[in-house]
């Protein structure tokens, strides 16, 4: 059995070698000394012109919506067929016919309103003429009269005459007197007719405006080219004013209010430039919104993916719906697009429909001097910052403190890196300040595109 004792000798010495091996290599200090270059893919950076967007979500409405509502109350005798939810209607089309008999009538009593008030007036006229005429005799006699009298008197004073002669041209001057004031009195009662006989006429001739208006209104007519969004009216029914008959979409134009981060719309501001008059803070104000938007001469492209169907269409930036959304806290951007059913354009393709939603993207301009690296080639250290690992001049690893200012593509635009630096791409593991490195440039084709 001595023998089998014998055999733990060795096993025990073979343990006992491996485990004073792990030790010592635990406790090496962690030095590169003579250690081999480690191969890395890098990426030498340069100056460039970079464009980048700010993307944004919301739905397609109508630039503006006519509700038809019914002025006049009736019978409705006509009803076009093109009023149907969803056909379009040529402007000036007439949608919507209300009995017009009661109407008409109300017309023609006008209007005989309206004749007879003039003839009055004409009246007036003639006789204020024959009143007028008929003053003049009448002042002519009084001056006859009250001559006479007078004549009269002097006989009396010579005895000539007696004094009944005299009383009685007294009382014929009166009389005439009389008939002159009478017809002055006349004349102008009558100047207080025609100013009432006018008023008259201008009364009557507003009832018939109101009532040729009220008989054009039994004619619904469409004011723009558009697209029937509801219709809730039928032959035959009765409608009253102030009934909702149709609403119908202007198809010349639509827009999109698109809700953007805050800090997708500081970035645009950031690559444009135009990041020292914004802070990220005051990007929710519609001014601040507004003069981003001018300053960095942002274009707007509007996306539609339906069914993988992607359609775009070219828009307008037109402002800031001047409000953030409390939950979210986005920005809401309005902007504008022209024709969006295609209806006047010779490119064909699905339409831009109210209701539908879409990708709004808010593109800037190409701006020179600008770096970008791969996303993938940025880190974050523990305490926030980010960095990149960059190969030295004497091919050992260091690092860089970037500031990334906007994505771009794959890319990402940043600041803190200097034209020709060498960016690690493929840093080793566990990277090592100093450590040797045998770096090999990346041939692989990168275009810059809009992000």
């Amino acid at each position: 059995m001595l023998w089998k004792r014998l055999l733990i000798v060795p096993a025990l010495a073979v343990g006992l070698g491996a485990f004073w091996y792990l030790n010592s290599a635990a406790d090496a200090p962690n030095t590169i000394g003579d250690a081999p270059a480690v191969p890395v893919r890098t990426l030498t950076v340069s100056q460039g012109a970079v464009g980048t967007t700010a993307k944004g979500y919301g739905r397609v409405r109508a630039v503006r919506r006519w509700e038809a509502v019914s002025e006049v109350s009736g019978r409705v005798v006509a009803v076009s067929p093109d009023l149907e939810e969803g056909s379009f209607i040529a402007a000036g089309a007439v949608y919507v016919t209300i009995d017009p008999s009661e109407f008409e009538i109300a017309k023609a009593r006008a209007e005989a309103a309206l004749v007879k008030a003039r003839a009055a007036r004409d009246e007036l006229a003639a006789q204020e003429s024959a009143v007028s005429a008929n003053l003049a005799l009448e002042t002519q006699m009084a001056e006859l009269a009250q001559a006479d009298r007078a004549r009269k008197r002097e006989l009396v004073a010579r005895g000539t005459v007696s004094q009944l002669v005299v009383d009685q041209a007294e009382r014929d001057a009166l009389t005439q007197a009389r008939r002159v004031q009478d017809l002055q009195n006349e004349v102008a009662l009558i100047a207080v007719q025609r100013i009432s006989a006018k008023a008259d006429i201008q009364s009557r001739i507003v009832d018939l405006e109101d009532a040729e208006r009220d008989l054009a209104n039994t004619k619904l007519i469409v004011p723009f080219d558009g697209r029937v969004a509801d219709e809730t009216v039928e032959v035959g029914e009765y409608v009253r004013s102030g009934d909702s008959l149709a609403e119908i979409d202007d198809v010349a134009a639509a827009e999109v209010t698109a809700e953007f981060q805050p800090r997708a719309l500081h970035a645009l501001a950031a690559i444009t430039k135009a990041s020292e008059t914004f802070q990220p803070v005051s990007l929710g104000a519609t001014g601040a919104a507004a003069a981003l938007i001018e300053e960095a001469g942002l274009r707007a492209v509007v996306i539609q993916d339906i069914g993988g169907i992607r359609t775009t269409w070219p828009a307008e930036v037109l402002r800031s719906n001047g409000s953030v959304d409390e939950k979210t806290g986005t920005v809401g951007i309005v902007v504008r697009v022209e024709d969006p059913l295609r209806l006047h354009s010779a490119q064909q393709g699905v339409p831009l429909n109210v209701g539908t939603f879409v990708t709004v993207e808010l593109r800037t301009r190409p701006t020179l001097g600008l770096i970008t690296v791969p996303r993938d080639a940025i880190r974050t250290a523990a305490d926030g910052v980010s960095f990149v690992y960059v190969v030295e001049a004497d091919d050992t690893l260091g690092r860089r403190e970037v500031d990334m200012l906007a994505p771009t593509g794959a890319d990402v635009v940043v600041d803190g890196l200097a034209p020709g630096e060498r960016v690690v791409l493929s840093p080793p593991q566990p990277p090592v300040m100093g450590m040797p490195l045998l770096p090999i440039a990346d041939d692989t084709p990168r275009e810059v595109t809009f992000g």
